[in-house]
């Protein structure tokens, strides 16, 4: 009966607006888990929801081979996702007001968060070919958030502390080390500005695991998205509890 009733609770806020009707359901007889679950279920439908209603924003893309400067790169939005890859050890420098600096030690691909509007002279050193895409944090991503490598979601949905699980399987690294940290990331609570909370840091984990952790919403801040980074051949993924 209680599954039943929660999960009416579940398609009424989903399908319509708040109202005395929902608060009339017997959902404090739920247990913690499927209290858990509703509350999952209705981040996700919320993140896919407003990623529907959300304009198209042009990410910028280029490839190329050998040691390149590509001039003038507007990137209008803030925070935006770099990914930057190549078929052998190669560099990439994003100098502004901040220096970003990118460097894959041999072929592969890196992926990681820039927080900085501002107008680029990408200087990139390869020795051969190589692409780029520097694309904006969009509203609608639900959990799980999955990978291999390093990883950037999109934003997703946080009112209320949540728990998450991040779990890995290490077993295709080929590297000496199983490297893998992961952040949540959102503006402070009165600055505009980026912080990133630290969720796990390890240089050599297990070869497969998971950690349960809190995701804890800040005042005022409905984005939040996740930057993982991993060694090569890391897989992860990051799920509700």
């Amino acid at each position: 009966m209680r599954k039943l009733l929660l999960l009416f609770l579940v398609l009424t806020l989903l399908v319509l607006p708040a109202s005395a009707d929902v608060l009339t359901q017997d959902w404090q007889s739920a247990d913690l888990d499927e209290l858990l679950a509703a509350q999952s279920a209705i981040a996700n439908e919320i993140s896919t929801r407003r990623a529907a209603e959300q304009p198209t924003v042009q990410a910028f893309t280029s490839s190329g081979s050998g040691t390149t400067i590509l001039s003038n790169i507007e990137v209008p939005y803030s925070p935006a996702r770099v990914t930057f890859t190549a078929d052998s050890k190669a560099s990439l420098s994003l100098p502004g007001k901040y220096d970003h600096t990118y460097q894959l030690t041999s072929a592969g691909t890196v992926v990681e968060l820039l927080d900085d509007q501002s107008t680029y002279n990408a200087m990139i050193t390869a020795s051969g070919a190589w692409s780029l895409t520097i694309e904006p944090i969009v509203a609608g991503q639900t959990l799980p958030f999955s990978g291999t490598g390093d990883g950037v979601s999109d934003f997703f949905q946080l009112t209320t502390p949540v728990i998450a699980t991040i779990s890995w399987d290490a077993s295709g690294v080929t590297g000496w080390f199983n490297q893998m940290s992961v952040t949540m990331c959102h503006q402070y609570k009165n600055i505009s500005a980026w912080q990133s909370d630290l969720l796990l840091n390890e240089l050599d984990l297990d070869v497969t695991g998971s950690v349960d952790v809190i995701l804890s919403p800040t005042q005022g801040r409905d984005e939040y998205c996740f930057a993982v980074s991993a060694a090569d051949g890391l897989k992860w993924s990051i799920s509700y509890k």
